[in-house]
């Protein structure tokens, strides 16, 4: 059985296929992720890309954003849900020396 992010990452693949015009599930992305939540709450959270509240906030106001602002949306929102862990999750670290370890 897949998993909710494997149904939301086909969902969100459906939308922008289909110009992000909010009709890749009947009833748009809102209702959709209405069920989307309660599925994904009650599988253990170890095995989500992301937390379930971070996606619910990313896609906050979908249905009124412009087609655009909703393509870019989906985008950043597919990517981070294929990112490792923790880039995932915290910025990237550099491991440049700082100028104290150059003498």
């Amino acid at each position: 059985m897949a998993s909710a992010y494997d149904k939301l990452r086909r969902i969100l693949t459906l939308e922008c296929e289909h110009g992000c015009q909010d009709r890749a599930v009947i009833g748009g992305l809102q209702r959709f992720l209405s069920y989307w939540e309660k599925e994904a709450r009650d599988e253990p959270p170890d095995a989500h890309p992301l937390p379930v509240d971070a996606v619910l906030e990313a896609l906050a106001g979908y249905e009124q954003a412009d087609t655009e602002t909703r393509r870019d949306t989906i985008i950043r929102l597919l990517e981070r849900m294929t990112s490792p862990p923790s880039t995932a999750a915290a910025p990237a670290v550099s491991e440049e020396a700082s100028p104290e370890d150059d003498d």
